[in-house]
């Protein structure tokens, strides 16, 4: 938990500046496509992951299909499962 909080804390700056852009965002949606604004949240979740020293592993990568769609949920309720999932 002492490290959830170090986090929060670490990237705290960095949060309300996304904040602040993304509210930007949402105020002109016709002004930004949606590449950029998908690149602007997973920029957000990679400063988040590298400041709290957060790493995802992952393997089974040849069993998703090349085709069509699948969902991924992470294998138990934790803190930085959604994050690894962006």
């Amino acid at each position: 938990m002492t490290r959830f909080y170090f986090d929060i804390i670490i990237s705290l700056p960095l949060v309300i500046y996304f904040i602040v852009k993304i509210r930007l965002m949402m105020r002109h949606p016709d002004n930004y496509t949606e590449e950029y604004r998908y690149s602007v949240a997973t920029s957000m979740v990679h400063c988040v992951m590298k400041n709290g020293r957060i790493r995802t592993e992952y393997t089974g990568t040849d069993n998703l299909p090349k085709e069509g769609g699948y969902i991924m949920y992470p294998n138990h309720q934790g803190k930085f499962d959604a994050l690894g999932i962006i």
